[in-house]
């Protein structure tokens, strides 16, 4: 069971806080309902602050919070004003906050759901208004003191423990959590191939082919927000042919291959989940170029305006496996390629990723046409940053 909690401000319908639960083994009703608790819970720990201030009369102010909340009489509360907030530049949740406080409030009754305060101090006259926020009603405690050095000294916390060097080993180091990845991605795979050149003239054709060839791509993206990414893509490779032009002396021809495109796109996303399935149109400039030594009238080129669209979806909720595909055409109708491709999930800013493509390209010169044909198998890394 895997339950996924959010919550979006009103004012412009983006996530603010999220809580996830993966993988719970238990179905039964009353243990969902109290995941959901426990999810509502933690999506409300990450507002940056624990209450509002319904009303203010004279010095007594009421607020939304009570016993159910841990409100006890007595107790001291900050009212604080949000003065900036930063916000995940791609998925919109909070990162951190920056608050004033502008008075300090001390608890005179409580209900259940309300409590009444008076104002202790505050800013200045009539700082503290209705729909303030209210701070610190958990107090964070760091527990006695032992030293003057940072931290509570040497024997302070878990690590002084007599334990330590066996459950912590040496040298421990807290764990951060890695970020996830905002601001694009660069790859390269290597792979191999199968390529035939066809030359036509006065109704007769002659082949050449290789039934294997090395190949590298490079590849990078851009995404400048969850829907719109620049896309750039190198390829380079080498192969080696029978000579198909009857006017040249050469027995082989040796094809140095290269490709490169420059792009667009926009994503459509299934799910408002830029890790979810989408659909992706691009539109942009595209060269290849195949340079023959041996015969001039073989070296080709093709280049111009191409438009594509791609699919990529999750196999599981977990988003580990991926498969996708996509086709992109030449306006010209000189250039096309179909491929499909399967992404793996190995770290939280890596994937490995394999797949097989098909291209074709066309063009004439000297009075002949050319067509040439790749498939090619590849695989390698993406790295997402």
């Amino acid at each position: 069971l895997s339950i996924r909690v959010n919550l979006f401000l009103k004012k412009d319908g983006k996530l603010i806080a999220q809580a996830v639960l993966k993988d719970h083994k238990r179905f039964e009703i009353p243990e969902i309902r109290e995941q959901v608790r426990q999810l509502y819970r933690q999506v409300v720990s990450k507002l940056p602050y624990d209450g509002l201030i319904l009303s203010r009369q004279g010095n007594r102010v009421t607020i939304n919070l009570g016993k159910s909340d841990g409100i006890k009489k007595g107790q001291s509360l900050t009212a604080v004003q949000i003065i900036s907030a930063t916000r995940h530049p791609k998925f919109n949740f909070l990162l951190s906050t920056e608050k004033e406080i502008i008075g300090q409030l001390k608890v005179l009754k409580v209900d259940d759901t309300l409590s009444f305060a008076a104002i202790i101090s505050e800013k200045e006259r009539n700082a503290v208004q209705k729909l303030a926020k209210i701070s610190g009603v958990q107090q964070v405690v760091y527990g006695e003191p032992d030293s003057l050095e940072p931290g509570g000294g040497k024997d302070s916390g878990v690590t002084g423990r007599a334990d330590a060097p066996v459950s912590f080993g040496q040298n421990p180091r807290e764990w951060v959590p890695v970020a996830p990845p905002s601001f694009g991605q660069v790859g390269i795979q290597l792979g191999l191939g199968t390529f035939t050149a066809s030359i036509s003239k006065n109704n007769q054709t002659r082949d050449g082919a290789s039934q294997m060839y090395p190949n590298a791509i490079l590849m990078g993206e851009l995404w400048l927000n969850p829907n719109w990414i620049a896309k750039m893509e190198l390829r380079q490779g080498i192969a080696t042919t029978s000579n198909p032009d009857e006017e040249s002396n050469a027995s082989d021809a040796n094809h140095l291959l290269s490709r490169y495109a420059l792009g667009l796109g926009y994503n459509f996303l299934l799910r408002d989940d830029f890790w979810g399935p989408k659909i992706q149109v691009t539109a942009g400039y595209f060269n290849y170029r195949d340079s023959v030594a041996e015969s001039e009238r073989l070296t080709t080129t093709v280049s111009g305006m191409q438009i594509g669209v791609n699919g990529t979806f999750p196999l599981t909720d977990e988003k580990i496996w991926f498969i996708g595909g996509g086709l992109n055409v030449f306006l010209s109708g000189t250039a096309r390629d179909f491929r499909l491709f399967a992404e793996r999930k190995v770290a939280e800013n890596m994937r490995a990723v394999g797949g097989v493509e098909f291209s074709a390209y066309q063009s004439a010169k000297g009075g002949a046409d050319l067509v040439q044909r790749h498939t090619i198998l590849s695989g390698g890394i993406n790295y997402m940053f």
